[in-house]
């Protein structure tokens, strides 16, 4: 279950990121999309680069967890004291390509994992 703790940091530090990078050019929504590949970027980036000077093992994870927590929360409370929070909603254009994907989704999953046949297929496993 350490894996949870290690997408929730790698999701912390990704969306700091790109709140302080991006501004006020985007919405909340799509800063938080562009910190979710971010997060999964610098932790995949971060992984491969330690697994190879100091192997992979628990201990390697634990260190990525603590230091992505870390600046992640700094990261945070810096925010967090220069600005005041609004929320932004997106725009109609993107609201229309979230409702579009979210559709493409369901029509992936239902018929991926419930076939006309009745038997679910185990597509991940």
């Amino acid at each position: 279950m350490i894996w949870v703790l290690n997408i929730i940091s790698q999701l912390l530090l990704g969306t700091e990121i790109s709140f302080i990078f991006f501004g006020r050019r985007f919405g909340d929504v799509e800063k938080f999309g562009f910190g979710i590949l971010f997060g999964f970027l610098i932790g995949n980036i971060e992984f491969f680069i330690l697994s190879i000077l100091i192997g992979m093992n628990v201990f390697h994870c634990i260190i990525q967890i603590i230091v992505f927590f870390g600046i992640g929360c700094v990261m945070n409370i810096r925010r967090r004291k220069r600005e005041i929070y609004s929320i932004s909603f997106p725009s109609k254009l993107v609201s229309v390509f979230y409702i579009f994907m979210i559709l493409i989704l369901f029509y992936i999953i239902n018929g991926a994992y419930f076939p006309k046949n009745g038997r679910i297929m185990n597509v991940c496993f």
